[in-house]
């Protein structure tokens, strides 16, 4: 055994000699969802689904938990055998090679997509509501939020009167921050009102609807 990991959604990662193995039940059972048959000697993850392997022969990526891979490039390093891996807060992947160095990737990490709702990975340092952008807006604008704890999460729009007029997220998601776009085609211009729940947490932010 190499490296254990646990993605937010609680699902363990296991990297060993032979690929990657993957517990969706707290390792009562376990599922092959290798692609080498040799050392997987990093993991790490990016949001629910999104996850990096390291390996003897370079880096692969999975944006579904492991049900396929992809080789995520190896032309920069010197030294394929990936030992340990990590993301900055710019979602830079840095790689940990054998007797290589450390390496550091020219893109991005992709962020995760929760049912249409566009996440960024890593643990926000608390809870909050942004403003929305742009605003004043015609007619989309984007709210952003983080949450630091797993949680269901509501985010409500209403208008000037206090009516609720839009459910745009009303699910559990993992700690991460967020963006969900509002769409208000068919809307009067004003004053508009957006809200969000999780757990303890409560904000609400006033935004405003510019024809």
């Amino acid at each position: 055994l190499q490296t254990v990991a646990v993605n937010p959604l609680g699902h363990v990662f296991a990297g060993v000699y032979g690929g990657t193995f993957r517990s969706t039940d707290k390792g009562l059972t376990w599922e092959n969802v290798a692609f080498t048959n040799g050392y997987v000697y990093a993991l790490l993850f990016s949001g629910p689904q999104n996850v990096y392997a390291g390996a003897y022969n370079g880096i692969y990526a999975s944006t579904n938990e492991g049900a396929t891979w992809t080789p995520a490039g190896d032309s920069g390093l010197a030294q394929p055998v990936v030992l340990s891996m990590a993301m900055n807060d710019q979602n830079h992947l840095l790689a940990g090679t054998y007797r290589g160095g450390v390496y550091r990737s020219l893109q991005q990490a992709a962020p995760s997509i929760v049912n249409g709702v566009d996440g960024t990975a890593g643990l926000p340092v608390r809870a909050g509501l942004f403003q929305n952008y742009p605003n004043p807006f015609n007619p989309k604008t984007e709210l952003a939020f983080a949450i630091r704890n797993p949680d269901h999460v509501s985010l409500h729009i209403y208008d000037l009167l206090c009516r609720e007029i839009a459910t745009l997220l009303d699910e559990k998601l993992p700690p991460g921050t967020y963006r969900v776009s509002w769409d208000a085609a068919g809307r009067p211009s004003g004053v508009y009102y957006y809200r969000l729940i999780s757990g303890g947490f409560a904000a609400t932010k006033k935004m405003l609807l510019l024809r």
